[in-house]
């Protein structure tokens, strides 16, 4: 890490037109960039430090992605809306063209050490903007904050590019449950598999009249059976006791999956720090999750505003009536393949070559 002030300044803050960057986007505060990453290393496999950031073909927002070939996927999204200068350029259609890899515990470790810098010298560090440059294919990511009117301060994190971005297809095949619930709920669900002492969890969704959610695991050694019923009673439904769990629920047909629990519970941190969570399940049996996660206050560009909805709060809130849209928000997407996969299925439902997920 470096420091800088005065003229030196100003040069470095600025972008000679002609590099043309691949990507230059400033946030309003590093601590967004470093609440989305503490919660997305959570959900990391032990063996791997390595994250993606992607900048999607629509440009909606810079995602970070941990990618696990065929089985998991966890991926996080700052909007769009959270930043007060985005540009990206692209030499083709491809999203792969603007994704590259860091470590991902060396950039939680710099974005945490420039915020801590800053906080020492200046009890504004919750508003210290940061730019985030990456010039070229494979040069370093340059993180830049200024904790002054005169002085920044400024790391690199080294990169990797050409890396192959896995697609597990999801909305290639048609979804035949979708619902939204609340992450806690959703979270304590997921947290309960854990006692029973199973490898794998049945997760089944349901059409009417028996719309809901139930989660079943059976203990490998010690036998326990745990069963967890999440009804979904609609207006309607004169037997219903109290107000339904779900925000909304649409079931074509009944789904019964197996599912890994060492899995299910790395999205544990996303999910208990989340407001509202839709989970879908496609025709391979493939579990989508996609949770919305509020920031902590004074994080959003003070631009956002004056901006519409775009397709990231879409995808994630399509289903929620009256869904307002927000730029305090960072969206945790996560994609698990079924416990048991047969070579039959594993062309189709598990990940392949070609870009992102089609989310």
């Amino acid at each position: 890490m470096s420091g800088h002030s005065g003229r030196d300044m100003s040069r470095a803050l600025q972008v000679d037109d002609s590099e043309a960057p691949l990507l230059l986007c400033r946030l309003q505060s590093g601590r967004a960039l470093v609440e989305a990453l503490t919660s997305l290393q959570a959900a990391a496999s032990p063996c791997s430090d390595l994250v993606l950031v992607v900048v999607p073909r629509n440009r909606n927002g810079l995602r970070f992605v941990i990618q696990e070939f065929g089985y998991f996927q966890a991926c996080v999204t700052l909007p769009r809306e959270l930043f007060t200068a985005f540009e990206c350029r692209t030499s083709g259609e491809s999203a792969e063209e603007t994704a590259f890899q860091v470590p991902r515990t060396e950039l939680l470790t710099s974005l945490r050490l420039l915020i801590s810098s800053v906080g020492q010298a200046e009890k504004s560090a919750l508003f210290a903007p940061l730019r985030l440059l990456y010039r070229s294919r494979a040069s370093p990511l340059q993180l830049l904050l200024q904790s002054d009117s005169t002085s920044y301060l400024e790391c690199e994190v080294q990169t990797l590019a050409d890396v192959p971005i896995y697609d597990f297809g999801f909305l290639q095949v048609p979804v035949y449950n979708d619902a939204v619930i609340s992450g806690r709920l959703l979270a304590t669900c997921f947290a309960e598999l854990e006692y029973a002492g199973a490898r794998s969890a049945l997760i089944t969704m349901m059409p009417y009249p028996r719309q809901g959610l139930r989660l079943e695991a059976v203990g490998d050694a010690t036998g326990a059976h745990l069963t967890i019923e999440v009804p979904h009673s609609t207006a309607e439904d004169d037997s219903a006791i109290e107000p339904s769990t779900f925000l909304e629920f649409e079931s074509i047909q009944e789904q019964c999956v197996s599912y890994s629990v060492h899995l299910l519970k790395r999205c544990l941190k996303a999910l208990q720090s989340a407001d509202i969570v839709r989970i879908r399940m496609n025709a391979n049996d493939v579990l989508h999750l996609t949770a919305r996660m509020p920031l902590s206050p004074g994080l959003g560009s003070k631009h956002s505003s004056s901006r519409g909805a775009h397709a990231v709060l879409e995808a994630a809130l399509a289903v929620v009536e009256g869904a307002s849209y927000s730029s305090e928000s960072c969206f945790f997407e996560f994609l698990v393949a079924p416990a048991v996969v047969n070579n039959a299925q594993s062309d189709s439902s598990v990940a392949a070559h070609g870009g992102l997920p089609a989310y």
